[in-house]
């Protein structure tokens, strides 16, 4: 068995190149948002394909080269230098990270059993084999439109790219085991046959199909079940029953946890330093990269951009009357999702001198403003009518 690499696009059974460049329907409209072209900078070239998993991640096959730029929905997104791509030992995979966030809903990891086929049935007699039929995505070329007919398709050239969407159904497991280059590639993968009279939509990859996504419904919600990366046969998509050209995917199931683990985690603060590519000097904690007084540890305690000024997010002091008393009292915002973070208040009158500790401070009252943040408000024990002077303060630490 000969393995190709093929980098984005979707050669349908059709032969028509015009056709599937839309979601199917709205229940795939974000699988189908998510699929960029691997580009350049003008977004005029292809060198394979990619899928957005969530946030600035990006997921595609570890052969493809010319991973700088992505075409997401009309807009070019640069890949963030400083951030080295994450490989996963010798599976044909790795993640991209992106200098900015595309704003697309996260697309789901598949981790059930049924992207292979399965039994039904309680007994023997009244047993049968269930298929699944995933949906495939891609950028790249389509069909030679020279070619007169099918069922063999010969691969078009640049002119015929587009990004196509198309169906197949999942035939099984396939151990993966093949040299690009001076890199071997070991692992578990998927496998979809090109067969003949399956319908207009039934999907084969070709040249730039490589990092294509391969989803399946899982009550109701299409995920990511397969990432392409090889064919058997170059240069042609025969649709025949005789050669069942197969078509290979590295199995998302036998790796969604790694994945997972991969991806910076946004609620602790030295995975929202990497997130927002703070490194080096502009990671330490009084670093202030948007240079609006904020620094990095108050950033990300108060939900801040540390590259986006805005001091709007400081606490801000007022005095609230009680009862005919005037308390004095500091308020702010903070993300409800982070962990690790320590907050708490000191209060003085004298400003050369400040405690360390909360004593004279009432315990917090903390309200959610249905956005993700909640509202915390401070209130200093005694009455401004008991004090000539107060002053009120909030820390953080970690």
């Amino acid at each position: 068995m000969a393995l190709h690499l093929s980098a984005c696009a979707i050669i349908l059974y059709s032969g028509d190149n015009s056709a599937n460049q839309s979601a199917p329907d709205a229940a795939r409209t974000a699988i189908y948002n998510a699929v960029a072209r691997v580009t350049n900078a003008a977004g005029t070239s292809s060198y394979g394909t990619a899928v957005h998993i969530r946030g600035k991640y990006i997921l595609t096959a570890n052969h493809v080269g010319g991973v700088t730029y992505f075409l997401l929905n009309g807009s070019i997104y640069q890949r963030d230098p400083s951030f080295s791509p994450i490989s996963f030992g010798s599976v044909d995979m790795k993640i991209i990270k992106l200098m900015t966030d595309p704003g697309l809903p996260e697309i789901e990891l598949y981790t059930g059993n049924q992207d292979i086929p399965y039994e039904t049935g309680n007994n023997w007699w009244n047993t049968s084999t269930q298929y699944t039929t995933g949906t495939l995505i891609g950028w790249g070329r389509g069909r030679d439109p020279s070619d007169p007919s099918g069922p063999t398709w010969n691969w078009g050239d640049d002119s015929t790219i587009a990004k196509r969407w198309g169906t197949n159904r999942i035939e099984g497991t396939a151990s993966m085991s093949y040299s690009l280059g001076s890199t071997n590639y070991s692992y578990q993968g998927l496998q979809t046959k090109l067969g003949r009279n399956n319908g207009p939509d039934e999907a084969a990859m070709s040249y730039y199909d490589s990092g294509s996504g391969l989803f399946i419904e899982d009550s109701g919600t299409w995920k990511l079940a397969g990432l392409a990366t090889s064919v058997e046969a170059s240069g042609s998509s025969i649709f025949s029953f005789a050669n069942n050209y197969k078509n290979y995917f590295v199995r998302i199931r036998s790796y969604a946890s790694q994945i997972e683990a991969a991806i910076p985690d946004l609620s602790v603060y030295a995975g929202w330093q990497i997130d927002h590519s703070l490194y080096n000097s502009d990671a330490e904690d009084t670093a202030d990269t948007d240079y609006d007084g904020v620094p990095q540890i108050l950033e990300f305690a108060l939900g801040g951009d540390p590259n986006q000024a805005d001091q709007n997010l400081l606490p801000v002091e007022q005095i609230t009357e009680i009862s005919g008393n005037r308390y004095l009292e500091i308020t702010f915002n903070r993300p409800q999702n982070i962990s690790g973070i320590t907050y708490s208040a000191r209060t003085t009158t004298d400003l050369d001198s400040w405690p360390n500790n909360s004593n004279g401070v009432n315990p917090p009252t903390v309200s959610a403003n249905g956005d993700g943040t909640e509202s915390v408000t401070y209130r200093r024990t005694l009455a401004l009518e008991d004090a000539d002077k107060a002053y009120l303060r909030m820390e953080v630490s970690y």
